[in-house]
C-alpha cells in the first residue's frame, strides 16, 4: 500500500475512533484559547525514499521539527529552538532537511541544514539584517531550493567573510560552502532570477527605468535575448520570495520549458509556459474561475 494512502488512513481511522467515542452526547463548547494556541501538528511531509515523515509541532513551547519512523512509528525532536518558531522546512533528498527560522531573534531569518543521520546542523545563510553573519561570510538570500539537485541551493550574496560585493552562488548544504553559479552576468539592473534543473541562470529580469524586461538563453545558446517587457509596477510573476514552499517557476523535464504564474492579464494568476529553444509563449495552462493560483 502506498506510504501516504497508509499516514492519512492512520489519521483518518483515530479521527472516526474519536467521533464514535463521543456518540450522542452533547458537543462541549470549545475554550476561546485554543484558537490562539499553536497546532499540534503541521506541515506534514513523507520523505523521498518513503521512510520518515517529518512535521512542525510544539517542542519546549515552541514550533519546531519532529521526525516519525515509519517502519518502528517512533517519533522523535529533530530541531528545536526555545526563543523563536521554525518557519518552514524541506527535504533535500531522504537525508537532509533544511529549514528556515529567526533561530536568535534579531528579525533575520537563516536558512540552516540538519543531516538526519548525524544531526549535525550546518548554518546556510543568514539574510542582510545580521551584521554577525557578514562577519562569518554567510549573508544572503535564497533565489532557488533547487529541488532538483539534493545537495545544494542557490542564492545571492557574499562569498566569503572578505568579500563585500554579491555574486549569485551555490551552497553546498553540507558543508556550507559556497561556489559560483552558472551564468551569472553580475548585472546591476538584474532584478531577479530563474534557473534551469541544471542550477544554470536561464531567464534574467532587468530593471530599466520605467519597465522590467525579461531576457532568456535560449537552447543551449549563452547570450540573452529578449523575450517581453512589462510596467515595473505590475507582477509577471511571483519574484523575490524566499518561502521555502512557494514555487516562482519551474522548468519541466525537458529543461527548456519553463512554467510560471503570470499576473500580467489576471489579478488571481494565471499558469503560463515558455518554450525556451524558440523563445516563444505556448499560452496561458490555466487561469482560476475564483481564488488564486
Amino acid at each position: 500500500m502506498n506510504i501516504r494512502f497508509k499516514v492519512f488512513g492512520f489519521i483518518a481511522l483515530i479521527a472516526a475512533g474519536r467521533l464514535l467515542a463521543a456518540g450522542a452526547s452533547p458537543t462541549p463548547l470549545i475554550p476561546v484559547e485554543k484558537f490562539f494556541s499553536n497546532p499540534a501538528i503541521l506541515a506534514v511531509d513523507i520523505s523521498p525514499d518513503g521512510k520518515y515523515v517529518a512535521f512542525k509541532a510544539p517542542i519546549n513551547g515552541r514550533i519546531g521539527i519532529a521526525l516519525m519512523d515509519l517502519a518502528t512509528g517512533k517519533v522523535e525532536s529533530l530541531v528545536s529552538d526555545r526563543t523563536q518558531n521554525i518557519d518552514a522546512f524541506l527535504w533535500k533528498g531522504s537525508e537532509y532537511i533544511v529549514y528556515r527560522a529567526d533561530v536568535d531573534g534579531n528579525e533575520s531569518y537563516a536558512v540552516q541544514s540538519i543531516n538526519l543521520k548525524t544531526r549535525k546542523i550546518t548554518g546556510l545563510l543568514e539574510s542582510f539584517a545580521d551584521n554577525t553573519a557578514y562577519m562569518e561570510g554567510q549573508i544572503g538570500r535564497v533565489l532557488d531550493y533547487w529541488i532538483s539537485n539534493p545537495r545544494k541551493i542557490l542564492v545571492i550574496g557574499s562569498r566569503d567573510k572578505s568579500s563585500w560585493f554579491p555574486g549569485v552562488y551555490e551552497v553546498d548544504i553540507s558543508t556550507g560552502k559556497r561556489s559560483e553559479a552558472g551564468g551569472y552576468t553580475n548585472d546591476k539592473r538584474e532584478r531577479d532570477f530563474f534557473f534551469d534543473n541544471a542550477g544554470k541562470i536561464r531567464v534574467q529580469f532587468i530593471d530599466t527605468d520605467k519597465e522590467v524586461e525579461v531576457r532568456a538563453r535560449l537552447g543551449d545558446e549563452m547570450k540573452f535575448t529578449s523575450l517581453m517587457t512589462f510596467p515595473r509596477d505590475t507582477y509577471l510573476a511571483s519574484l523575490g520570495e524566499d518561502e521555502i514552499r512557494k514555487t516562482k517557476a519551474t522548468f519541466l523535464a525537458d529543461n527548456q520549458t519553463l512554467v510560471f504564474v503570470d499576473y500580467r492579464k489576471h489579478d488571481r494568476g494565471a499558469v503560463v509556459a515558455w518554450d525556451l529553444r524558440a523563445g516563444q509563449e505556448k499560452g496561458e495552462l490555466f487561469v482560476p474561475p475564483e481564488g488564486e493560483v
